[in-house]
Parts: structure tokens; sequence; C-alpha cells
């Protein structure tokens, strides 16, 4: 069963509890929501599910055979419990986006990509791996490697 919990006071909602909390504009400007972008819950405490979101950035700049770019690591509130285990709870996630975010929601680069993924329990563990990933890049601990259709992949070095 989906859970949504509020990213102000961490109340948790059933799939039908969320249905049932009150609605606004999921984005301000719409003219018409049924038809655009829709509505979002409003928590109990005010919040405004995906409105209100947690984020967290930082970009680092990276050295690639075409020169340096920017690679954005962003740890969000996904707001919807992605646990897929009996009790597993994941309301975090930390990915990297070589060239910032696009307005899809992916990264800008076309030739460079990075599938790199974590996802946590808790803000405090995704905050804390969030800095270790941003060292990680900082320290040049990353290679590119090569895929196929000339494209390449971004490789963060764990340290083991």
């Amino acid at each position: 069963m989906s859970e949504w919990k509020c990213g102000k006071c961490e109340k948790i909602y059933t799939f039908d509890e969320f249905l049932k909390l009150k609605k606004v504009k999921a984005v301000e400007s719409d003219t018409n929501p049924s038809k655009e972008h829709g509505f979002t819950g409003v928590c109990d405490c005010g919040y405004r599910f995906l409105i209100d979101r947690w984020r967290l950035h930082d970009d680092v700049e990276i050295k690639t055979d075409k020169g340096s770019i920017d690679a954005r690591v962003s740890t969000v509130d996904l707001e919807l419990n992605h646990g897929f285990e009996e009790g597993e709870k994941i309301w975090y996630e930390s990915k990297v986006f070589p060239g910032g975010l696009g307005d899809d929601g992916d990264g800008k680069l076309e030739w460079l990509k990075c599938y790199y993924e974590n996802r946590y329990e808790t803000r405090e563990e995704a905050i804390k791996d969030h800095d270790r990933i941003v060292n990680l890049l900082r320290e040049g601990k990353y290679k590119i490697e090569d895929l196929k259709d000339n494209k390449k992949e971004l490789v963060i070095l764990e340290e083991k």
C-alpha cells in the first residue's frame, strides 16, 4: 500500500487519506488546472505536496575530454514511500545529473549520462550521503567510460 509523508510535520497518509486532503493547484499560474498540471494535496499542517518539497543540490565541476562541465548532485524528499519490501521506508533519493537538470528532469547533456542513484529512509542519511557524493566528485573520484553510440557514462568511484 502506498504511503505519503509530509515534508514538514512528517505525518504519514495512506493513499486513501491522501486523496481526501484539501487540494490546491499544482502550478499557481494554471488557468485550467484540470487540463494543465492538475492539483496536489495539502497536509493538515499547511504543507503543499510536490510544491513545498525539500530539495538539496550542489553543482560540481568535472573534467571531461570535451572540457569542464558541471554535474548536479540532487537530493530530494520523494514524499511517496518508494520502499518495495514489507515495512521498508524509502523517503529520499540522490542522483547525479551531468550538465545540470533539463526541462524533462533529466540531465541536459545527450552525450554524457550518469546512472548513479541512492535512496534513504531519513533526511539525515540523505544529507550525509549527498555530502559524500559531492566530495567524491570534487576530489576527482570518478571516471568517464565509453558507451555505444558515442555516448559516455560518468561513474563515481565509491570509497571502499
